[in-house]
């Protein structure tokens, strides 16, 4: 008689949700820096401004301090990134066709809705760029459809690692 373990799908469910954090972390991150740059803000600036209200740093200190701002903001992006890719595998692990890309769009909308005024400015996703409405919708878009990618390719992955 074969034991199963409670445990196991629960992690790698988890696992997934983060891998698939990281693919979309750096797919928005990208978009992200290039929105800014093309507003004149410069690549960073989304980075810095979330870094900025994380670490309590002023626009007028020093380089080292603005360095740190930067870093901060992209661990914020990827930790938010990691954060909607965790909710995704918790609701839609075992999901496919439909039902699974109704869930991505609700994200989607989900993402953009929060970001719109709900959560608290350091938790929106893009926190610190300059965009216009449809700029977020292709933001919020592009950050479902990265955690969609990302989730399968965890997924495709965990089922060559059983094999």
């Amino acid at each position: 008689m074969q034991q199963h373990s409670l445990v196991v799908p629960e992690v790698s469910r988890l696992r997934a949700g983060v891998e698939a954090g990281v693919v979309a972390a750096a797919a928005t991150g990208g978009l992200l820096a290039r929105a800014a740059a093309l507003a004149g803000d410069g690549a960073t600036a989304p980075f810095a401004a979330a870094g900025r209200r994380l670490l309590g740093i002023a626009l007028g200190d020093g380089a080292w301090a603005q360095r740190l701002a930067v870093a901060g903001g992209v661990v914020v992006h990827v930790a938010l990134a990691m954060a909607w890719g965790v909710a995704l595998a918790l609701v839609a692990w075992r999901w496919r066709g439909a039902r699974f890309w109704a869930a991505v769009a609700a994200l989607a909308c989900l993402t953009w809705a929060l970001d719109a005024g709900i959560l608290p400015p350091l938790l929106r996703f893009g926190h610190g760029i300059r965009a216009s409405r449809p700029q977020a919708m292709l933001l919020h878009t592009v950050l479902a459809l990265t955690l969609a990618i990302g989730m399968r390719l965890a997924q495709q992955r965990g089922r060559v690692a059983e094999q």
